[in-house]
């Protein structure tokens, strides 16, 4: 096992279970002294994996702890990462597809389905299924589009977190089209026990050709209610409401008959105080392997600029699943 350092931050405990015991031992701000044991540490709404190494001088002292006396004695105790990649609680939502050019007359949509894993010295699980289902017809399209996303490490959860939304559009000019959007979303380990927004906006065709090119701009604005879980030693819990902008550039171009490539960036600052804001950037990449089933790669980035407490302001992932088309 390579264990590698850390950023931590809100310490709150340590939990260490010993199988030989069969217990969790549970111990306050303890202190990292000694460089030959390793812990688990928990920081606020996640587990995290402690170092060989002191992380935090400040820490406060202990009763007691139990250590691992190397990396790989799993007998004695077993160590449990969670969350260390969980995204913030204001994570931004993509709903663009990856067709390239104007809406197809009609029903259509495509469900994507990602499978991950890893056995041996890790053990670790990730599962996610996202859809979307369009009609258009003459001027005015309407989509949903849902995700849900769960992994265990250890046969513990550490991801668990779904969204919905639905969006009405109204080409009312070639290159002009009125947008309104209802959203709902949560994710149990970023601490978002409920978000939802209600917003609109105008969508400009900057650029665009047929099955080839396509490139837009939005702006507009939404209204938004979160709901934070409570945890021990964080004081941000609760409920808010809020308006922000809405910004918004999309990138598409058909580089072949096989390949879509699609960008997208969001940029929402809060209306009442510019230095709050949230920024997404996502590139995603489709790669046609049949007439109706596709393979997507994305890389996604995110950023908070005021995250909740114990939650990190940047994010970054990047993600491999398989699409069916109709």
């Amino acid at each position: 096992m390579v264990l590698k350092r850390r950023s931590i931050h809100s310490f709150t405990q340590i939990l260490v279970w010993s199988q030989s015991k069969n217990r969790l031992n549970s111990y306050a701000n303890p202190p990292l002294k000694n460089s030959r044991y390793h812990y688990c540490i928990y920081s606020g709404p996640t587990y995290l994996l402690g170092l060989p190494e002191a992380i935090n001088k400040n820490l406060l002292s202990a009763r007691k702890i139990y250590p691992m006396k190397n990396s790989t004695s799993i007998n004695t105790a077993l160590i449990i990462l969670i969350g260390c990649y969980a995204l913030p609680a204001s994570a931004i939502v993509n709903v663009e597809n990856m067709r390239v050019g104007p809406a197809e007359p009609g029903i259509s949509g495509n469900l994507d389905l990602r499978l991950n894993g890893k056995r041996g010295n890790t053990v670790k699980d990730e599962y996610g299924i996202n859809g979307r289902l369009q009609n258009n017809h003459d001027t005015v399209t309407n989509f949903i589009v849902a995700s849900y996303d769960y992994g265990e490490v250890r046969n513990v959860a550490n991801t668990n977190k779904s969204f919905i939304h639905g969006r009405h559009v109204v080409q009312f000019q070639p290159s002009r089209a009125w947008e309104a959007f209802v959203q709902a979303e949560k994710n149990e380990f970023a601490r978002l026990s409920f978000r939802g927004l209600l917003g609109g906006g105008l969508r400009i065709t900057l650029a665009e050709t047929p099955k080839q090119l396509g490139l837009y701009l939005g702006i507009g604005a939404y209204w938004s209610r979160e709901t934070l879980d409570q945890r021990s030693t964080l004081t941000d819990h609760g409920t808010e409401a809020f308006g922000r902008a809405n910004l918004y550039v999309v990138y598409k171009h058909k580089l072949n008959n096989q390949l879509n490539l699609v960008s997208t960036t969001y940029y929402q600052p809060r209306l009442s105080d510019a230095g709050d804001f949230r920024a997404l950037e996502q590139a995603g990449l489709a790669v046609k392997m049949t007439d109706s089933l596709s393979l997507k790669l994305s890389l996604d980035i995110t950023h908070d600029s005021r995250p909740p407490q114990g939650i990190d302001t940047t994010d970054t992932s990047y993600n491999t699943r398989l699409s069916y088309q109709f």
